[in-house]
């Protein structure tokens, strides 16, 4: 048995809550619900590869969760993977899952990046000189998927964005004071928002056979 901790976090709340689960070796796939959330966990080779949270009862759409020791071992250097023209990172000519890192000249972390099968998968963050955090930014599959949120190196909320299968849903943008400057909505009507639709609706009818 593989213990898990999982940082559960909702697009919708910035709230964090934890729960342990025990996931089976050798084994993909795998579901859990608990705390009104539903899990799905990737696991391959004794490893936890990606952590899904859905609402439960179903009300939205799949984000997918942080998780530090997703691959089970330590961060790579950014600059050693290699990115093919089929839009994949590889390391050593396999996709690569795990994390990788830029850093400043004095070794500080810069950025950190989140892979499964090649794809970005899961929290980007990037970091100020200073330490701060500057950004995080969730990955679904290689594309943006979730809440998007810059800070001011103070610790103040910049930009939030709320991106759908890489596509733009919502964004604010605030000043140092913490007050609302300017705002987007995608309206409704939109051709794109119609591409989301259909994506979410795949998405739900995928989550009912798991």
């Amino acid at each position: 048995m593989i213990p898990l901790m999982s940082t559960l976090v909702t697009c919708q709340e910035r709230r964090q809550s934890l729960l342990s689960v025990v996931c089976p070796r050798s084994h993909c796939g795998l579901s859990w619900s608990a705390q009104n959330k539903w899990l799905h966990l990737t696991v391959g080779h004794d490893k936890l590869l990606a952590v899904h949270s859905f609402s439960w009862p179903p009300a939205g759409e799949p984000t997918v969760m942080r998780h530090d020791e997703m691959s089970g071992q330590e961060p790579i250097k950014f600059d050693d993977l290699h990115y093919t023209a089929s839009h994949i990172f590889e390391l050593g000519g396999v996709a690569y899952t795990g994390v990788a890192e830029e850093v400043f000249e004095d070794g500080a972390v810069r950025c950190r990046h989140r892979f499964l099968d090649g794809q970005l998968h899961g929290d980007a963050e990037e970091f100020y000189e200073s330490g701060a955090k500057k950004s995080i930014t969730p990955y679904l599959n290689g594309v943006s998927h979730g809440r998007t949120i810059e800070w001011y190196e103070q610790g103040v909320v910049h930009i939030e964005r709320d991106n759908e299968y890489g596509i733009l849903i919502r964004c604010r943008e605030f000043e140092h004071s913490g007050k609302l400057i300017d705002e987007y909505l995608r309206p409704d009507d939109d051709p794109m928002m119609e591409h989301v639709q259909k994506l979410r609706r795949k998405a739900r009818i995928k989550k009912s056979r798991n």
